[in-house]
């Protein structure tokens, strides 16, 4: 905030205070010692502030002083209604959060519950023989021969898919619940908790329901097709909530949904870590095909608004 002029009268300093502001420059004026005295808010614009002094008190009356009242207001008009909506739309995440824990989220705790109520039956994984009508296939399908010998990956085809074809479509989903160790479970479950409950804190169960379905199938499908039936886990669904949530925040933070940058960095480490093989045989293609799933549904709206508007 700088000074910029001390008018004798009251009317002088408003009409060039309403003046400057139809030019951008936000001021204010205030009673002083000496006269009215015109503060301008941002210092970048107090050099062409100046030159508009000089030419006003050149010509007080000149008519773009007189008019420029009923101008100014409008555009105060016009800030007061941007202030009421940027409050209106304002969201404390940390209540959101309190709510979410606090709050029964029937969809979310059923696949924790589910999810847990298979790797009990199964010991995690230890018992196969148990998770074959989960799994998105129970068939062991033998390596392709080639001429360069057997070859095991790139080759399972959707149309292999028989007991899905013969009307068990719950197959397409229900992998999400396998998981191969409690570290797994536990990872899953815990980000499952977190972002699952948010998403049916603000968006409401049915729309988890779609959520879950758009990114479980899509993303078991392709694992599937990449590198076979054998495979489990939430964590492709995981990475959908996320890009989801993700997306959200940046694009409509007024619907209540955030992510810390802290979590968005580890999630994406994960992710490429994963990638790496260092931490060991991984549905990378389930988390990849979910991840794009989960930010295409949480930015349709903005890409919506920007290229249909």
């Amino acid at each position: 905030m700088r000074l910029l002029a001390s008018l004798p009268d009251e009317d002088q300093a408003s009409r060039f205070g309403d003046y400057l502001l139809t030019l951008s420059i936000e001021n204010s004026v205030e009673q002083g010692a000496s006269g009215w005295q015109v503060w301008v808010s941002d210092d970048d614009k107090v050099e062409a502030a100046k030159l508009e002094l000089i030419k006003f008190q050149a010509n007080p009356n000149a008519p773009q002083y007189s008019s420029a009242g009923r101008n100014a207001q409008k555009l105060r008009n016009q800030q007061e209604k941007q202030a009421r909506r940027r409050a209106e739309n304002f969201v404390d995440v940390r209540t959101q959060w309190a709510r979410s824990a606090t709050a029964f989220k029937p969809v979310t705790v059923i696949l924790i519950l589910l999810s847990c109520i298979v790797g009990i039956a199964s010991f995690l994984g230890k018992r196969p023989e148990r998770l074959a009508p989960l799994r998105i296939s129970a068939r062991d399908i033998e390596p392709v021969e080639t001429s360069l010998g057997p070859v095991q990956g790139l080759h399972w085809a959707i149309s292999d898919l028989t007991e899905i074809r013969q009307g068990q479509v719950w197959r397409l989903l229900t992998p999400i619940l396998i998981h191969y160790g409690f570290l797994h479970l536990i990872f899953n479950m815990f980000w499952l908790r977190d972002l699952g409950f948010m998403i049916e804190q603000q968006k409401g169960a049915w729309w988890l329901v779609i959520l879950v379905l758009a990114i479980g199938i899509p993303s078991n499908l392709a694992q599937y097709v990449m590198a076979g039936p054998w495979f489990g886990g939430m964590s492709g669904v995981v990475y959908g909530l996320f890009g989801y949530v993700w997306m959200k925040g940046k694009f409509a933070p007024h619907e209540g949904m955030a992510l810390h940058q802290h979590t968005v960095f580890y999630m994406v480490a994960w992710f490429v870590l994963c990638f790496t093989g260092l931490v060991g045989a991984i549905a990378n293609t389930a988390h990849a095909v979910g991840l794009i799933m989960g930010v295409a549904f949480g930015s349709a709206g903005y890409l919506r608004r920007k290229f249909l508007a």
